[in-house]
C-alpha cells in the first residue's frame, strides 16, 4: 500500500544500527509481496542485516522469541510480538493496524505516509527505553485479547450454525 521507498527503510535500519547497536533482522510475512522489497533494502543498507525466511508458524514463533524489539507494518508481526511480550513499534498503513495499536495503548500511531525515518528512530528509541513497561502491559492485555478472540470465534460459529 503506502510503502516508503527502499532507501527510507535502509536509512532507518542504518540509523537503528548506529544509535542502538542493533542487529537488524528482516522477516517478510507475505513472500510474494515482501521478499523482493526486503532484498532491496538489505542491499541498500550500510549496516547489513539478516533475512529470515520461515516455513511454519512454529518456526516463526521461535524466531520471535529470540528478538528484543519488533518494528512491523504487518498485523501478524504485531500480534506475534504481543504473544511473546516483545515491545513493538507499528507502522500503520491500514485502519486494522491502527485499531490494534490503539487497543494496545500505543500513544504514537503513525501512518506510513506521514512519517520520516528519523522521527521513527526517536520513537523506537523511546519504546526501547520503556520496554519493561510494555512487557508488563502486554502481560495484562494478553488474556483480554485471548478472551475477545474466543468470543469472536464463538460468534462466528453461532452465525455458521444459523
Amino acid at each position: 500500500k503506502g510503502r516508503w521507498p527502499v532507501s527510507t527503510f535502509a536509512k532507518l535500519a542504518d540509523s537503528l544500527n548506529q544509535r542502538l547497536s542493533t542487529e537488524n533482522i528482516f522477516i517478510p510475512f507475505h513472500m510474494d509481496k515482501d521478499l523482493d522489497f526486503t532484498y532491496a533494502v538489505l542491499r541498500s543498507t550500510r549496516s547489513g542485516g539478516r533475512l529470515v525466511q520461515w516455513t511454519s508458524a512454529d518456526e516463526l514463533y521461535d524466531v520471535f522469541q529470540d528478538l528484543d524489539l519488533v518494528i512491523s507494518q504487518r498485523l501478524h508481526g504485531m500480534i506475534l510480538a504481543v504473544l511473546v511480550r516483545l515491545p513493538l513499534v507499528g507502522i500503520s498503513d491500514d485502519t486494522k493496524i491502527s485499531r490494534f495499536l490503539f487497543e494496545l495503548g500505543q500513544k504514537n500511531i503513525f501512518n506510513i505516509a506521514e512519517m520520516d525515518p528519523y522521527s521513527l528512530v526517536g520513537i523506537i528509541t523511546n519504546v526501547w527505553e520503556w520496554r519493561e513497561e510494555f512487557q508488563r502491559s502486554a502481560k495484562v492485555l494478553l488474556p483480554i485479547f485471548k478472551l475477545r478472540a474466543k468470543r469472536n470465534h464463538d460468534l462466528l460459529l453461532d452465525v455458521l450454525k444459523s
